[in-house]
C-alpha cells in the first residue's frame, strides 16, 4: 500500500511539474524583441520554436516563427525602410527588397543591446516579409 502511494505521489508531482513548467522562447516577448531591433513590432504569437543545431562547444541555433496578430500598418513598413536608409548597421533588405533583414551579434568584444547580458555570445536575425504576417527569427549562441 505504501509503495502504491509513493508511485501515485510521484506521478502526480510529475504531472504538476510538466503542466506548470512551460518553456517560452527567449524572444517570445514583443517588448524584448522590439528593444533589440530598435523597431516597435506589432503584437505577435509564436507559431513554432525549434533547435536546429548545436555542438559540444555550446554553439547553438534555433528558429522561431512568429505571426503578427494583425497585418501591420504602412507606418510600420515605413519605419523599417527608414532603418535601412539610416546609418543603422543592423538593418538591410534581402531577396531584392522582398523582405527586411535585421542581424545583430554581441558578446566576445561586441557590445550587447541595451538590457541584454554582454557576457553571453549571442546573435539574432529577424526576417520580415513585405507581404504577409509570418516572420522568421533565427537566434543562437556563437
Amino acid at each position: 500500500m505504501k509503495r502504491i502511494f509513493k508511485c501515485l505521489f510521484a506521478v502526480l508531482m510529475s504531472v504538476i511539474c510538466i503542466t506548470s513548467c512551460k518553456y517560452e522562447p527567449p524572444y517570445a516577448n514583443v517588448e524584448r524583441l522590439s528593444r533589440i531591433t530598435g523597431v516597435e513590432l506589432p503584437e505577435y504569437t509564436v507559431v513554432s520554436d525549434s533547435l536546429v543545431g548545436s555542438n559540444w562547444m555550446g554553439d547553438s541555433e534555433s528558429i522561431m516563427i512568429i505571426e503578427f496578430k494583425e497585418q501591420p500598418a504602412e507606418a510600420f513598413y515605413a519605419s523599417l525602410d527608414s532603418m535601412v536608409v539610416s546609418d543603422s548597421q543592423y538593418w538591410s533588405t534581402k531577396n531584392n527588397g522582398a523582405s527586411w533583414w535585421f542581424h545583430r551579434s554581441w558578446g566576445n568584444g561586441y557590445p550587447a543591446p541595451e538590457g541584454e547580458d554582454p557576457k553571453y555570445d549571442n546573435y539574432i536575425e529577424v526576417e520580415i516579409p513585405r507581404e504577409g504576417k509570418t516572420v522568421k527569427v533565427t537566434y543562437g549562441m556563437w
